[in-house]
């Protein structure tokens, strides 16, 4: 809660609606480590003190000196031999002393720099030479803390975001490489005052935004100042795949994550495993937000975020998508959020079905979902000009399929009906638009004529893998793991039906994200 002086004190920020009660709460909550209280870190704290944020970690081994004081206001006259983290103290605790102040004086080596990277929310990086930048992106990157990062020298000042909780961020890293020990200090080369207090300034206003979670912090963008004309200019910076700090760099050996919404990812895991029986495989199945085709887009793009994290925690050097659903709504943002990753999707296997119909007549059983996507329709309009396409939605039966009772009445009542219509209308080349309904095709093949083929995409799949491990040198060379099987709904039921669908009993484990 906030005190009555609290409210006061903050009324002025707290009446903006990006932040308000819930903002400041949060900045109260927080922790905040500043690397350097020179003429970066003393705009950075004075702001970051007068806010409200909770608590700041204050780090400087060097000692107020004269020619100090011209660009770093928060020391004055009587500051000067004192220690910066002291007299940095002394006026931060005379603006607001309701925020709690942790002292650094030390150098801080690999390890210490680490211990002090884990106790705060967020690094603020106002040092002034490479070689404390390098170290403090590493540790940040190494403790998925974010990292806000200002620079200045002369008339020219620069300020980014680098944030390694989002997958497409990029690291100071990757925009400096080994940057260079030469480079100049203000003392050598001078700065102009109100530059490094402009830029402290933003720094501080890029840590209240990704501590109180307002705005659009600076990630992923290079701000650029020139001090001489007052512009700023803008670059867009990627994430370096190769990067040596915060790339993923992964082994042969690592395993390939496949995941779905329920069982019919098993379909495509079997062929993963038919033709590539030396990779070490993981399954998520999502049933506890089954069936994925009568959600939303959205929902599934949060889904696939999710439990694709999850993957990259237990580092799966690929990841398949075995649903048509969640390719078609998720697809292009994980390739987007994973550079470095090979991530393979599913889509309805119409030039195949094209190719192969006799008849002119090719009948699409789907999930909604993948029927009303832009996908499958640019799918029909390139690949399936010359003949003539019944779609058949399918509610129903992927729950069906999920009890693990591939024979019973119900299902057959209800896929009979479904089959009707195709049949009618003369198709000879039904596809299985669905990684549930391969498991299908002993009862499909009672209910249709011999000569109906059916075409599903499982085994595409497993060689587009094939070629982009291949492209990248991570085909395995040794026996798998045994496969491993997480669900985000019954445990217990899917290891009963695992035996049915898959070539081996196995422990499953809840997945409870």
């Amino acid at each position: 809660m906030l005190t009555d002086q609290e409210l006061l004190r903050y009324s002025r920020q707290i009446l903006l609606k990006h932040v308000d009660i819930d903002g400041q709460l949060r900045l109260k909550n927080s922790r905040a480590l500043i690397v350097g209280l020179g003429g970066l870190g003393a705009p950075v704290a004075l702001y970051l003190a007068a806010a409200g944020v909770g608590e700041l970690h204050l780090a400087d081994f060097d000692n107020v000196d004269l020619t100090n004081l011209q660009r770093q206001i928060i020391h004055d006259t009587d500051s000067v031999g004192q220690t910066k983290v002291d007299s940095a103290m002394r006026r931060l605790t005379a603006i607001n002393p309701d925020v709690q102040l942790v002292a650094h004086r030390a150098a801080l080596d690999a390890d210490s720099l680490a211990t002090a990277v884990a106790a705060v929310d967020l690094v603020l990086d106002c040092s002034d030479n490479f070689s404390t930048r390098e170290a403090v992106n590493a540790a940040c990157v190494a403790g998925g803390k974010p990292l806000v990062s200002g620079a200045a020298i002369r008339v020219e000042g620069q300020l980014s975001v680098f944030d390694p909780r989002r997958a497409e961020s990029p690291c100071y890293h990757c925009l400096y490489g080994q940057g260079s020990e030469d480079e100049l200090t203000c003392s050598e080369a001078g700065v102009i005052g109100p530059l490094v207090g402009l830029v402290g300034s933003l720094q501080a206003l890029e840590a209240l935004k990704l501590l109180a979670g307002f705005g659009e912090p600076l990630v992923g963008r290079l701000l650029l100042i020139d001090a001489l004309t007052s512009r700023f200019r803008e670059l867009r910076v990627k994430r370096d795949p190769g990067c040596s700090v915060c790339g993923v760099h992964m082994d042969k050996g690592a395993p390939v994550g496949v995941f779905d919404s329920g069982v019919g990812g098993l379909s495509v895991l079997g062929e993963i495993s038919s033709l590539l029986p030396h990779e070490s495989l993981l399954y998520v199945a999502d049933c506890g937000h089954i069936p994925y085709g009568e959600k939303t887009p959205e929902f599934i793009r949060e889904r696939s975020r999710v439990i694709a994290g999850f993957f990259r925690e237990q580092g799966a050097k690929a990841l398949v998508i075995a649903c048509n659903t969640a390719t078609v709504a998720a697809v292009a943002d994980l390739r987007r959020d994973y550079p470095d990753w090979p991530v393979v999707g599913m889509e309805p296997a119409v030039k195949p079905a094209a190719a192969a119909t006799r008849s002119g007549v090719v009948g699409v059983l789907a999930t909604t979902g993948t029927l009303q996507s832009a996908k499958f329709a640019a799918l029909l309009d390139r690949f399936a000009a010359d003949v003539r396409v019944i779609t058949q939605p399918c509610p129903g039966l992927v729950e069906l399929i999920e009890t693990g009772d591939l024979d019973s009445p119900v299902l057959r009542q209800l896929l009979q009906g479904y089959v009707e219509p195709l049949v009618t209308a003369g198709c000879d080349t039904i596809i299985l638009g669905c990684t549930h309904y391969p498991f299908l095709k002993p009862l499909l093949a009672r209910m249709l004529a011999p000569s109906v083929i059916l075409v599903d995409t499982g085994a595409a799949v497993a060689r587009q893998l094939q070629r982009l491990l291949g492209e990248r040198d991570l085909l395995s060379e040794g026996p798998p793991d045994t496969a491993q099987f997480w669900t985000s709904g019954d445990s217990q039921h899917f290891g009963n039906i695992l035996p049915t669908l898959w070539k081996c009993p196995s422990v499953v484990r809840s997945f409870g994200r």
